[in-house]
């Protein structure tokens, strides 16, 4: 499997009462199909703002200073409501950074992990309040919706 990475409490408590409600307040769109043959799950929201991007980017270099040298090739926000069920898919030739925004830390059985599949075998990580984790994007993987609230990840993604 190819390099996965995880980065903790990457915002302060306010920065993450911060970006939590600009995600709660955004204006989502019906969300992409991860592979043609599969249904579009979840929404998505582009990230537009470039004080706000470049906000989020500063973090990522905080924990990866050598991203500063890629091209930032996309940064949106996906909404899964509860009980969703999004499909495994890769982001190709991509480095791909997920934030995990939430008010608070959610109990163990909300699920909510992103997954990632190599030999037979599914590894989770935890949506963990203020978490950041970064992976190659041709690493086979998707996210998992919570039981009872709506899971808002960011993603930013650097040409590889």
């Amino acid at each position: 499997m190819g390099s996965i990475e995880v980065f903790d409490d990457i915002f302060s408590d306010i920065e993450n009462q911060r970006v939590f409600k600009t995600l709660i307040n955004g204006e989502y769109k019906h969300g992409e199909r991860d592979t043609p043959e599969y249904f579009p799950t979840g929404m998505v929201m582009e990230l537009t703002d470039e004080t706000f991007v470049n906000f989020l980017t500063e973090k990522i270099y905080s924990c990866k200073p050598d991203l500063r040298n890629k091209k930032l090739e996309r940064a949106y926000v996906n909404l899964f409501t509860p009980n969703e069920n999004p499909n495994f898919h890769i982001d190709g030739e991509t480095i791909t950074c997920l934030f995990y925004v939430m008010p608070e830390n959610l109990p163990l059985n909300e699920g909510g992990e992103t997954q990632f599949y190599a030999d037979n075998t599914i590894t989770g990580i935890l949506p963990k309040l203020k978490r950041l984790v970064i992976f190659d994007g041709t690493i086979l993987h998707k996210a998992s919706s919570f039981r009872s609230y709506p899971r808002y990840t960011i993603a930013i993604k650097f040409l590889a």
